[in-house]
């Protein structure tokens, strides 16, 4: 009699199909995350391929004393406009000083100093992420090159955030764009350093040396524009994520996959010298799940900000303070670059 062959059981396919999907994610991981990283890991750092030209701009003359009362003259003088002067501009120093504090001072999540002050406020399950948790940090600076990037000083291109951070002497730090990455790819400014000025179909962020920080989405701007007006940051990642009024986006250059619930980072701006960083954790059932691209468009919205931008998120997302990290990342992720917000040392001004 012939035996009829009755093939795999049902958990027996099962099981072979969840192996042969975990081997094409293994092979996919290896050769899109493991190997690049390990590349540009032995590879270091990439060179800048020219410096912004900065215009010295003297600042802010101390304001005028009071001069002495003259006596009274009785010669009869012409009639006519009397001349004004015009009033110079605060620097930020004197515009924020409320925020500054004599000496350094460092509290649970606050920071300040003569120059500089950093208050971190931790949300949990709000109205606009009623599933989240995500972390503030308002930051007041009297130079706009306290707010910079900083980079592994390894000799590799990858390193445990905190000790970037702790070798930028940084008060608060977040993750970057993935600054490695972008070698070739787009438009790439760093403390003052061109790395890149490539045509990109992705939103761009400028910090400039006045203070000013705009965004721009593909054809709102030209590479020669942008340079001439001194940049000293350009961030390559995106989405921009207000409207140029300030209101929340609706729509964001970005494929439809990222606009789903992540964990995330952004960058914030008030006015010259008053900027933000923001990070939602996520991933993390039970904690926090993180945001979609619109919620995060409206955080940065209630908040205030006039611009804001969408930096590396998923397990990159990370906030690190007085050398901590103070929220919960989704893994142990090696980075390539922070933004952070230090004191000036001396002999870098």
């Amino acid at each position: 009699m012939e035996q009829k062959n009755k093939g795999l059981p049902l958990w027996a396919f099962l099981l072979l199909q969840l192996l042969l999907a975990g081997l094409v994610l293994c092979v996919f991981a290896l050769f899109h995350h493991v190997i690049p990283y390990y590349k540009t890991r032995s590879e270091g750092m990439p060179a800048p391929i020219a410096a912004v030209e900065r215009t010295e701009t003297p600042a802010p003359t101390a304001l005028p004393a009071e001069e002495p009362e003259e006596e009274p003259s009785t010669e009869k003088e012409p009639a006519g406009p009397e001349p004004t002067e015009e009033p110079r501009p605060l620097t930020w120093a004197e515009k924020f000083a409320d925020q500054f504090s004599e000496e350094t001072v460092w509290e649970d999540l606050h920071y300040s100093s003569p120059t500089m002050a950093v208050t971190v406020t931790k949300y949990e399950y709000t109205e606009l992420l009623p599933k989240g948790v995500y972390f503030v940090a308002d930051i007041y600076l009297s130079d706009v090159e306290q707010l910079h990037a900083a980079f592994p000083l390894t000799g590799y291109s990858f390193a445990v955030p905190v000790d970037i951070a702790r070798d930028a002497e940084a008060v608060i730090a977040v993750n970057g764009d993935c600054f490695v990455d972008q070698r070739g790819a787009g438009f790439v400014v760093r403390n003052g350093q061109i790395y890149d000025v490539n045509d990109t179909t992705a939103d761009i962020c400028a910090l400039y040396y006045d203070g000013r920080m705009e965004t721009y989405g593909p054809g709102e701007y030209t590479a020669e524009d942008v340079i001439s007006q001194e940049p000293w940051q350009i961030w390559h990642f995106g989405p921009s994520l207000l409207n140029a009024d300030g209101s929340p986006k609706e729509s964001f250059n970005i494929s439809e996959a990222l606009l789903i619930t992540h964990p995330r980072t952004a960058l914030g701006y008030y006015e010259p010298g008053h900027y933000c960083f923001v990070v939602v954790d996520g991933r993390q059932g039970g904690y926090s799940l993180g945001a979609e691209m619109q919620t995060l468009s409206a955080i940065m919205h209630e908040l205030g900000c006039k611009a804001a931008y969408n930096l590396d998120g998923g397990a990159s997302s990370v906030m690190v303070f007085h050398g901590q990290v103070i929220n919960r990342p989704y893994g142990d992720r090696y980075l390539n670059d922070l933004v952070v917000a230090a004191e000036i040392k001396e002999g870098e001004e």
